[in-house]
């Protein structure tokens, strides 16, 4: 489960207990969705000392999926609800629900291609081992395959779709493209390849960040989203091959 900052919160369930966690959820305190960066616990409507800070449940959404890197170990991404069983005002998930439900009532299906840029940086030190900025460069590229390698293919063996790879405008900055989706499901795998590649790079000794701006005498890391929108089988921001009013009314409500 994604927080409003990105970062995947949840538990670790053994097998034996698998089937129970589907039926009743997994409870967790509501205050997880309310933490802010440092996870400080704030007093807010939802969950405060005067209603004990209530527990949620988190349920699966995806089939569980082995993790390459960890055997005996899987992977699944889960949703939250209120302990009444509804949606809960705190989960950032059911912002961008709200505008698919928009977007699903006007005929529209919102399909997101993403690009993410991060830097791999040595535990210790909090610096880049790579050195050098040159950018595609391919030679660079295998001498940073062997951690790139590995999260380009068994994060992708983990359901996420990865395109392709290549090292960014600094040291030790890669940038990773995730096949599109529909918008839910494109969010809802950002949120989970962010996290599995935090993880993978533990496993090789390697420090993961995709803050917007680590270092301030070096390139910034971004988040490209590329967006189409499609209704009865054709992109609606094109005419005759050309962007049209929609797409540039939709670029002036961004």
């Amino acid at each position: 489960m994604g927080d409003a900052f990105g970062l995947v919160r949840g538990k670790r369930i053994p097998a034996s207990n698998w089937q129970n966690i589907c039926e009743n959820g997994s409870a967790l305190c509501i205050s997880l969705l309310t933490l802010d960066m440092t996870c400080d616990i704030w007093d807010v409507p939802v969950a405060n000392f005067g209603n004990g800070f209530p527990d949620m449940h988190m349920f699966p959404i995806t089939t569980p999926v082995a993790v390459p890197w960890e055997p005996g170990v899987a992977v699944v991404f889960g949703r939250a609800e209120g302990k009444d069983r509804k949606p809960l005002s705190t989960d950032p998930r059911n912002v961008l629900i709200r505008q698919l439900e928009r977007a699903q009532n006007m005929g529209i299906t919102v399909n997101v291609g993403t690009e993410l840029e991060f830097y791999l940086l040595d535990p210790n030190t909090g610096l880049p081992r790579d050195e050098g900025i040159q950018v595609y460069g391919l030679s660079r590229a295998a001498r940073m395959e062997h951690i790139v390698g590995p999260i380009r293919q068994q994060v992708n063996q983990c359901g996420i779709p990865i395109e392709q790879s290549n090292p960014e405008f600094a040291p030790g900055q890669v940038e990773v493209n995730i096949r599109y989706a529909e918008a839910l499901l494109a969010a809802d795998c950002v949120v989970l390849f962010k996290s599995l590649v935090r993880q993978l790079g533990i496993m090789h000794d390697y420090l993961t960040t995709f803050m917007p701006k680590p270092f301030f005498e070096e390139s910034g890391s971004g988040f490209h989203t590329h967006y189409s929108f499609w209704k009865d089988g054709k992109n609606i921001f094109a005419s005759d091959g050309r962007i049209n009013c929609t797409a540039k009314a939709f670029i002036a409500g961004l």
